[in-house]
């Protein structure tokens, strides 16, 4: 995985090759490969690939339940392989390749359930200090 920076440029600026216009979002610099920081093995891995002023990204893989999100914060989960479902309230949503879910702050923690293999990115607002 790489880190990317970027910038916002105007929607409007044409480009020199064509007429078509700049994207919103142009990468200005790559950051080079991230070295995953494990956080904990048990119940399942959880991995800090990004923790900046921005935002946080985890990567969270096992096949044994484990917990995602947080309380007051509000997450992200893409699901990048395997299947499952999450658990919130007594209810259930399954979950699997490419699905990505926001977790509002409201919510809080919930309980993911591999069936399998499964590996999840979980990304946050910067936790408070």
């Amino acid at each position: 995985m790489t880190g990317i920076m970027w910038t916002r440029r105007p929607a409007n600026r044409v480009h020199s090759r064509s007429s078509k216009r700049w994207p919103a979002l142009i990468l200005i610099k790559a950051i080079g490969p991230v070295v995953p920081l494990v956080e904990f093995e048990s119940p399942a891995l959880r991995e800090r690939l990004i923790a900046c002023d921005h935002f946080g990204l985890w990567r969270r893989s096992g096949t044994s339940p484990f917990t995602v999100g947080q309380a007051e914060t509000p997450r992200v989960l893409v699901c990048l392989s395997g299947d499952g479902h999450l658990e919130h309230d007594g209810s259930k949503y399954a979950c699997g390749k490419g699905d990505v879910f926001l977790l509002p702050a409201a919510v809080g923690a919930c309980l993911c359930r591999p069936v399998g293999s499964m590996t999840m990115l979980e990304l946050s607002l910067p936790e408070a200090t």
